[in-house]
Order: structure tokens, then C-alpha cells, then sequence
């Protein structure tokens, strides 16, 4: 595996292998909090493919910023509030 800076981030070359799949560096795991066995999530992006921890996002925008689990699923405060106003 080779280290590289391209755009000012670190980042690593590596091959997928002939069942697809790639490895991801222990340095990156421990930067990222990425323990053996644990789910990540994979999503396509403009530059490529995103891969990152999973962190389950809200059950109606999909956002993971100022969530919390309400009755089983996770809902951020924005949808929250949209909710309760649906009920004024």
C-alpha cells in the first residue's frame, strides 16, 4: 500500500482484489474510529466513492447531524419540528 497527498488530504493506493474488495489502512481505522467488524457505509459521490463508519441518519431526510432515537428511529430536530407543526 502507497501513501499519497492529492488536494491537501492524505490518502492511500491500494488493489481490489479478485473478490472486490479493498483494504482499508489501520491508520485510517484508528483516525476514523473504525473497529474490526464493524459496519461502514459505502455511497457514490461526484469524485468517486465515499466510504465512511456507518451512522444511522434520520428516518425521513436521511441527515446525521442533531439526531435522536424517538420511539426505535433515529429523526433529526429538523424533522422534528417540522412534525410538530403538522399537529398545530
Amino acid at each position: 500500500m502507497k501513501n499519497i497527498k492529492k488536494n491537501g488530504h492524505m490518502g492511500h493506493i491500494g488493489k481490489v482484489d479478485k473478490l472486490g474488495r479493498v483494504v482499508i489502512p489501520s491508520s485510517m481505522r484508528k483516525n476514523y474510529d473504525i473497529d474490526n467488524g464493524e459496519t461502514i457505509e459505502m455511497l457514490s459521490v461526484d469524485e468517486g466513492i465515499l466510504i465512511r463508519k456507518y451512522q444511522p441518519g434520520c428516518m425521513f431526510c436521511g441527515s446525521i447531524e442533531d439526531t435522536a432515537l424517538f420511539e426505535g428511529h433515529m429523526i433529526c430536530k429538523s424533522c422534528a419540528e417540522k412534525i410538530s407543526k403538522i399537529s398545530e
